[in-house]
């Protein structure tokens, strides 16, 4: 899943549902948020429900951020890495994955 630009509650929604739909797909999911210009709580809230839906389902959830240093550090603040793995890159998210426990 690869939103881009501003995400907020105006588009928060949208965000779930298409974590929903990669979810149901019963694959591994990235979510690049390289893309984005702007998050605001309701979007953490958004990656929080995704980790807690994955850890049901046994799915690996990675969060890309790209160079996103703001990004980074919300993060941080929240303790995000608590909740869900972080990658720069595509390819050090798919290396995140494979150490993840495969989808049953």
């Amino acid at each position: 899943v690869r939103p881009e630009g501003d995400l907020d509650r105006t588009n928060a929604a949208a965000l779930d549902a298409a974590i929903d739909r990669a979810l149901q797909s019963r694959n591994d999911l990235i979510l690049d948020l390289s893309e984005a210009t702007f998050i605001d709580s309701s979007v953490i809230q958004s990656v929080v429900r995704a980790a807690q839906s994955s850890g049901r389902t046994h799915q690996a959830i990675v969060l890309q951020l790209g160079t996103a240093p703001l990004f980074e550090r919300v993060l941080e603040i929240v303790k995000m890495e608590e909740v869900l793995p972080r990658a720069r890159d595509r390819q050090d998210a798919l290396r995140v994955i494979q150490r993840e426990p495969a989808s049953a």
